[in-house]
């Protein structure tokens, strides 16, 4: 009867303990996640190494040739072993159900029965706990409780096993593999052997005290007393053995946690197994996505790039893709099972399938696994010519095929649009170099030679502006073009404007005392406007620098972007050009030497057109335009701006230069010269007495000279009209008559001019 009740007591103790819910494991074994494993990839040696890596190959491969071959490999009744571990803490749970077993084991053996057997030693209990470790978790494919020789009983080995048994659907198969089976001998049984010699020659030693309080009987007090048992700890006596393929029975690849227990004696008795299915967990051969990350069974949610826990993806064999970089990346295939290949390579972000009309855009990882094998033992493979991705056109970040989507600039038009530009440098720099040799002459004299320097130096900065745009934009081309363009926009218009200014401030003076404008004044003038110019480029520089956009249409490409600082930067430009408007308009009437202020007037019209006309067009063409047509915009703007404002201003001077080349020049031109800061009177000479005398045009000197005797004729009738009470014999009045008849005697007021002025002198007042 005591048998009877010893027995059954451990058999509800057993079912009890692997009977639990597999969603309360986390109170039963409450340390299952404090574990702190290795890092991914770390072995024996150091973390991720080559050699490691290697190895990791070898056994994929070893992996491939047992499924290809499963029936050979399984002939002689024998597992197939892989020479790899693994990072066994993702299943600590199912290991600590064999630690705890093991312990039960151990206890037991120790209480014997009537018969002098010990309550462990019976058939039917250890076939029910066998079957209830199965039941534990799913991940459980089977579990053993193997015996040592000769210590079960009579029987020279004994070892139940329970397993799920796929030829009857799943359901778990009980049966005793010492049958037909010498796992004692065998040296294939490293779920025997290695636990096995790790703690037969260790003698393990009572570490547990236990109290018992026994009832005798329903009328005697619990007695309690002491007991000392040895106890089986996972990190101390816990084995975990290599991977291997199952020829047992299950033909599977699995791997299994094994947990000694001990006789009386303290001696090694048997095992206890767990064994893990590898076959329905997929091989990640993948990157991962973060190397720090540890696993840890899939406890504590710890995933891979897939978002799937490690329990669903064996992250051992992570980086063993052969997937071709850069153009691929490995993207691992559920549901699998534990074979090589369990991932396609897609494109990576920039390259594209090479097979555009194929309904898939990957290629199969078995297939590439095949072809690299292929490869290192030497024979004609596909891997090297096959298997990447062909990089999209340049420009794009990503594509479907080969088209391009990014503009091709015309370079035939750009080169041709640069050579005229660039030839129109080399014109500004012959025109400045002949200022500079004639500077002297009165057709460039009367204009402030310096002047029209900085208007020529203003010009080239105008058009060096559109090498800026002639380079891919980035935001320093972006900068120095709009430095460039302003620079000399302001040197260019700001003289014309302040040249303008001189003839308004010489003619429209109210006073009859001489306004004197010298170059000196317009050199002041000149650098404040400049300054206050460049003041905003830095401003714009430093606080809101240009950027470079991409455009949206189907053929995209890069331009400098337009902000709210583009615009006032344009505003200034209008503001300058509608002062010198104003003032072209105010001296419209007003002569000036070479019909300077004419020209200047018509250079200013048209760059205030030009301006206004290219800003709308910018503005409704932001969305609909492409590289070319803004190149040749800025091309018009520079040409339209700069170079019509130098033929306007040059072209009148050179031809009159041509004309009096090879004439003698008046030495009184050179003589008394004043210095430059010598006011000037509107027309551009200087307002010295003697000095305008000299440049006074002859004819009108001798009109002066017949203006003056008309006044001296009509002063001497006026005397005569008004003093008739002098007599006309008096001296005084007979020696002006004199002057006065000899003068007209002598025919000065008599000759005749067709000048206007002659008709007005010889008219009567």
């Amino acid at each position: 009867m005591k048998t009877k009740i010893g027995q059954l007591w451990g058999l509800v103790y057993c079912l009890f303990l692997a009977g639990f819910d597999y969603r309360s494991r986390g109170i039963i074994f409450a340390e299952a996640n404090t574990d702190h494993s290795f890092k991914h990839g770390e072995e024996s040696g150091p973390s991720g190494s080559d050699t490691h890596r290697d190895h990791l190959k070898k056994a994929l491969r070893f992996v491939e040739e047992v499924r290809q071959a499963k029936n050979k490999s399984c002939a002689s009744n024998k597992s197939v072993i892989l020479d790899i571990r693994f990072e066994s803490a993702r299943w600590k749970s199912e290991a600590l159900l064999a630690i705890e077993v093991a312990n039960l084991l151990t206890s037991l053996w120790r209480v014997k029965t009537a018969d002098g057997f010990s309550m462990v030693e019976n058939d039917t209990l250890l076939y029910n706990v066998v079957r209830s470790n199965v039941r534990f978790s799913p991940s459980v494919f089977g579990s053993a409780i193997c015996f040592e020789k000769n210590q079960y009983r009579n029987y020279e080995r004994f070892c139940p096993y329970a397993f799920r048994d796929k030829a009857y659907n799943g359901s778990i198969h009980v049966k005793d593999i010492a049958v037909g089976h010498d796992y004692l001998t065998s040296p294939e049984t490293i779920w025997w052997w290695e636990p096995r010699n790790k703690s037969l020659n260790r003698t393990i030693s009572p570490n547990a005290e236990e109290i018992y309080s026994i009832r005798l009987n329903q009328s005697m007090a619990p007695k309690s007393y002491r007991k000392y048992v040895p106890v089986v700890r996972y990190d101390l006596d816990g084995h975990w053995t290599r991977p291997y393929f199952d020829c047992f029975g299950g033909y599977i690849w699995m791997i299994t946690f094994l947990a000694p227990f001990f006789n009386e004696s303290n001696k090694f008795l048997g095992v206890v197994s767990i064994d893990v299915e590898l076959s329905s967990i997929d091989i990640n051969q993948c990157d991962p996505q973060d190397t720090s990350a540890k696993g840890s069974g899939g406890k504590n949610g710890t995933s891979d790039k897939t978002r799937s826990t490690d329990s669903e993806k064996l992250l051992d064999f992570l980086g063993t893709h052969k997937c071709k970089r850069p153009s691929t990346r490995c993207v691992p295939i559920a549901n699998q099972g534990f074979k090589r290949g369990s991932y396609r390579c897609i494109c990576e972000r920039g390259f594209y399938f090479p097979d555009t009309n194929s309904d898939t855009k990957s290629f199969n990882g078995s297939k590439i696994e095949e072809e690299y094998d292929k490869k290192v033992k030497k024979q004609n493979n596909l891997y090297d010519k096959e298997f990447e991705c062909v990089p999209c056109s340049v420009g794009c970040e990503e594509c479907t095929d080969g088209s391009p989507c990014m503009y091709k600039v015309n370079l035939i038009s750009r080169v041709v649009l640069i050579s005229i530009n660039a030839l129109a440098v080399v014109l500004v720099i012959v025109i400045g170099l002949v200022v500079f040799i004639f500077r002297e002459n009165e057709v460039f004299e009367v204009s402030s030679p310096m002047f029209l320097q900085i208007l020529l130096l203003g010009a080239i900065l105008m058009y060096s502006s559109l090498g800026a745009s002639y380079v891919d934009p980035s935001p320093l081309s972006c900068t120095i073009e709009v430095w460039l363009y302003q620079c000399g926009f302001f040197l260019v218009y700001g003289i014309l404007t302040l040249k303008v200014w001189r003839v308004s401030a010489s003619f429209r003076a109210r006073s009859p005392r001489r306004v004197d404008v010298t170059d000196g004044m317009i050199a002041g003038r000149l650098a404040i406007l400049c300054a206050s110019a460049v003041v905003f480029l830095i401003m714009w520089t430093l606080f809101r620098p240009p950027q470079v956009k991409h455009s949206t249409g189907d053929l995209r490409f890069k331009q400098c972007a337009y902000d709210p600082m583009n615009y006032a930067i344009l505003f200034g430009d209008l503001i300058l050009l509608v002062g010198a408007m104003l003032l072209c308009f105010r001296v419209r009437k007003a002569p000036s030497a070479y019909n300077e202020t004419r020209f200047t007037t018509l250079a200013v019209y048209n760059a205030m057109f030009i301006t206004c006309f290219v800003a709308v067009l910018k503005i409704l063409t932001a969305n609909n335009t492409n590289p070319d047509i803004l190149f040749a915009t800025e091309f018009i703007l520079i040409q339209m701006t700069a170079s019509v404002a130098i033929l306007f201003l040059f072209i009148p001077k050179l031809r009159l230069l041509r004309k009096t080349r090879g004439k003698e020049v008046d030495r009184r031109l050179t003589v008394g010269r004043q210095p430059s800061d010598s006011p000037q009177t509107p027309n551009g000479s200087y307002s010295t007495d003697v000095a305008t005398l000299e440049r006074e045009n002859k004819d009108l000197k001798d009109e002066v000279k017949r203006l003056a005797l008309k006044v001296a004729f009509m002063h001497s009738r006026l005397m005569k009209d008004k003093n008739k009470h002098i007599k006309s014999g008096t001296n005084t009045l007979r020696r002006a008559r004199s002057s006065t008849n000899d003068d007209i005697e002598d025919g000065t007021l008599k000759k005749m001019s067709t000048s206007t002025v002659t008709r007005f002198l010889n008219s009567r007042v």
